[in-house]
């Protein structure tokens, strides 16, 4: 379809005659267009990730724990030395004594087991028993060096992340709650992630999703993602360093009465009067279920923290 256009009465000019003057290259000015867009985009791209940055809450902390202990020192700053050893271990221990009563299971074991544990995060096998692998191009010598399979296997088999519970507590807890077997250990870190450092600058908040093949309703599916069936959380990560400043689950399968926000603020309890009053000041009080709420509660904790 042509459209004419013909300025002559203001400008005495003919718009139809001018483009479709031969001199003129308009695929070259659409391209510099381009490029000016680009440019400019880049610009504010580059302005961006410059401003970007991360502030230690404990530099002090943070320095002579990386100077006494390395890696190991940065580890125990999400989840402390007292807590691991004390709680972890000890719960641990006592499955294994049960379980297990010809293993001699110590400190160094289960710090190694946790070790195997970060480290499969990172050397990606589909099965346990891949790492151990004396096939071609497949295992792991370092796997099999630090500890044997079926040792590895029969303490993550035991491993308990709660302190124990009675037994109307435990399944009054268990059937409301899937995640309650880690819970206790996830509060912990989550809380440790707020509290060492902030970042401030871009950040990126979108869905975090743990692969799983376990039954259990913490679990959904998803066909559009690579990971089709997963427990699903939300993330907030700085730019710089990537550093994971919240992350909390979707609440898929949880059928405690508290929304996932209040949930959320139940941990953080300074954000739960400014979270509630925003609502009832919005006359929308049952928004308050919705995942929204608790994304505006994830991003105002970092705000918050940045203020202070």
């Amino acid at each position: 379809m042509t459209t004419n256009l013909n300025f002559d009465d203001n400008f005495g000019i003919d718009c139809n005659e001018f483009l479709s003057h031969g001199d003129i290259d308009f695929d070259y000015l659409h391209e510099e267009s381009n490029l000016n867009a680009i440019k400019e985009s880049n610009d504010y791209i580059k302005t961006l990730v410059e401003s970007s940055g991360l502030h230690l809450l404990e530099p002090k902390n943070c320095v002579n724990s990386f100077e006494r202990d390395g890696l190991l020192g940065l580890f125990h700053l999400f989840l402390p030395s007292k807590f691991v050893k004390d709680s972890l271990y000890e719960w641990t221990k006592q499955e294994m004594i049960t379980k297990h009563p010809n293993i001699k299971f110590n400190y160094t074991m289960f710090k190694q087991y946790i070790g195997l544990e970060i480290a499969m995060s990172f050397n990606f096998f589909s099965q346990i028993r891949d790492y151990w692998s004396t096939k071609k191009f497949a295992g792991n010598e370092d796997f099999k060096n630090v500890m044997s399979r079926d040792k590895f296997k029969n303490v993550r088999a035991s491993l308990k992340l709660h302190p124990p519970l009675p037994t109307t507590e435990f399944f009054n807890t268990s059937s409301e709650d899937p995640l309650y077997f880690a819970r206790h250990l996830f509060n912990r870190f989550i809380i440790r992630c707020s509290q060492v450092a902030v970042p401030y600058g871009p950040a990126a908040f979108d869905e975090a999703s743990m692969e799983t093949k376990a039954r259990t309703r913490s679990k959904s599916y998803m066909p559009n993602k690579p990971s089709k069936y997963a427990v699903r959380f939300y993330a907030l990560v700085g730019h710089a360093f990537s550093y994971l400043f919240s992350l909390f689950d979707n609440g898929s399968g949880n059928f405690e009465e508290a929304p996932a926000a209040m949930r959320y603020t139940e941990i953080f309890r300074d954000l739960k009067t400014p979270l509630e009053k925003l609502y009832t000041d919005l006359a929308k009080k049952e928004d308050l279920k919705k995942a929204s709420a608790l994304w505006i509660a994830q991003i105002g904790h970092m705000t918050k923290k940045k203020i202070q």
